[in-house]
């Protein structure tokens, strides 16, 4: 009974000291992986008013920006970021998150800010790459936007299809000018820039007449955007005439 209790007991040591050099012999050195570059930021190229369709048509921010370099990792998707004069801080905003990779150009509705009644109002754009890992990358620099106040459709001469239109509060010499398309948004007409001077309390008047092309023939909507410049002080007024 002691011989075996011998033997068992030689029998473990040897077991242990031969998991003991295994487990020495089979140590393995790893690198930790590396970790991509976080993306660099995008650059805003442009900030411009422009008509777009959303359930109707409305005056929105048409912005359009330049990927960063790929060279470290890919680009999953754009987080733009919108501040106002009453916003302490950028935040996101509707449908700002989750821009496609492939997109590099957004329209952003701007019934919810709204346009300044009798000053100018400010709105900054920024934005940031989201990187396949789902990190942000750099944000850009701030791209601002200056809102006058809109102008405003006076008069409809349904004979020779002249339009007459007004802007108001802007103590500045404006430039303006008038796009009209049609419900099936495959006719469209845009008059030339003109150039009104005014000031605060005297109105700028302007005109323009359609061509024959977009004359309505039946019952039909046609629909208007009258974009405004005041020393890169802008503003948009979208909207529609009905045709009986």
């Amino acid at each position: 009974m002691p011989r075996l209790l011998r033997a068992r007991k030689r029998t473990r040591s040897f077991t242990g000291l031969f998991i003991a050099t295994l487990s020495v012999m089979c140590v393995c050195q790893f690198d930790a992986p590396v970790t991509p570059l976080r993306l660099r930021k995008p650059v805003i190229t442009n900030v411009s008013l422009s008509e777009a369709r959303f359930s109707d048509w409305r005056e929105a921010a048409h912005l359009e920006w330049s990927p960063p370099s790929t060279d470290s990792i890919g680009i999953r998707s754009y987080t733009l970021f919108r501040k106002t004069q009453s916003d302490s801080l950028f935040d996101v905003f509707t449908r700002s998150q989750g821009i496609p990779d492939s997109v590099t150009s957004f329209y952003d509705d701007l019934t919810p800010i709204g346009f300044p009644g009798d000053s100018f109002l400010l709105v900054e754009y920024r934005i940031c790459a989201i990187d396949m890992l789902g990190r942000p990358g750099d944000t850009s620099a701030p791209c601002s936007l200056y809102l006058a106040p809109q102008p405003g459709l006076t008069s409809i001469d349904s004979t020779a299809w002249c339009l007459g239109w007004e802007s108001s509060h802007i103590q500045a010499p404006v430039t303006s000018r008038i796009k009209v398309w049609n419900s099936a948004n495959n006719r469209s007409w845009t008059s030339r820039d003109s150039t009104a001077f005014g000031n605060e309390n005297i109105p700028q008047l302007f005109l323009a007449c359609m061509p024959d092309s977009l004359k309505p023939a039946h019952s039909d909507t046609l629909f208007f955007a009258i974009f405004l410049n005041a020393n890169s002080r802008q503003s948009l007024k979208v909207g529609a005439i009905y045709v009986p």
